[in-house]
């Protein structure tokens, strides 16, 4: 009998990485396709189940991947609640581009963004050897913002009009940070 136990990654003190979970791609599905989430994420078009399986099935990683996602599991709560990404990884300049979505909407405002950020930071500094982030974070997106902020992440540019959404054309703010070097 095959055994129930949660496969944890990464564990912090409220949350935990884990890797994508076929069982949860309805959920994967949700977030991209709810307004208030797809407000501060540059993804337009509706998506289905099949749509987001297919796009499990390539996070498979290899060993050469640019791209690494893992689901955000609440510990106390014990669900699925989002995504945490690194993308367009560089093993030769050992930087990547960081990204999270917090699909549950109940799970906003409570800490749980920065908690991933740490997360994924820690990882991606101390297991994976890269020595920068980068984060693109529409303006608006004030939450998000406070996040990177509060994390001391540097506001390297802002990207005028980069993000079209609901009629307007709004600016992105990249934010990057560097591993301490000591």
């Amino acid at each position: 009998m095959a055994s129930k136990t949660l496969s944890y990654f990464i564990i912090g003190e409220r949350i935990a990485f884990r890797p994508l979970k076929e069982k949860n791609i309805h959920l994967y599905s949700k977030w991209v396709n709810n307004p208030k989430n797809r407000a501060f994420i540059p993804y337009h078009f509706p998506t289905t189940y099949e749509i987001r399986q297919k796009w499990v099935q390539r996070q498979q990683f290899n060993g050469t991947t640019s791209k690494i996602i893992l689901e955000i599991w609440h510990l106390h709560d014990k669900q699925a609640i989002g995504y945490a990404q690194l993308d367009e990884i560089s093993w030769i300049d050992r930087k990547a581009t960081m990204g999270y979505i917090i699909g549950e909407n109940q799970y906003w405002k409570k800490g749980l963004g920065t908690e991933t950020i740490q997360l994924l930071e820690t990882y991606a500094f101390e297991e994976l050897n890269l020595r920068k982030l980068k984060a693109l974070v529409i303006r608006d997106n004030l939450a998000s913002v406070k996040v990177f902020e509060k994390l001391k992440y540097r506001l390297e540019g802002v990207l005028e009009g980069e993000n079209f959404y609901l009629g307007n054309f709004r600016d992105v703010f990249i934010f990057s940070k560097f591993k301490n070097i000591e």
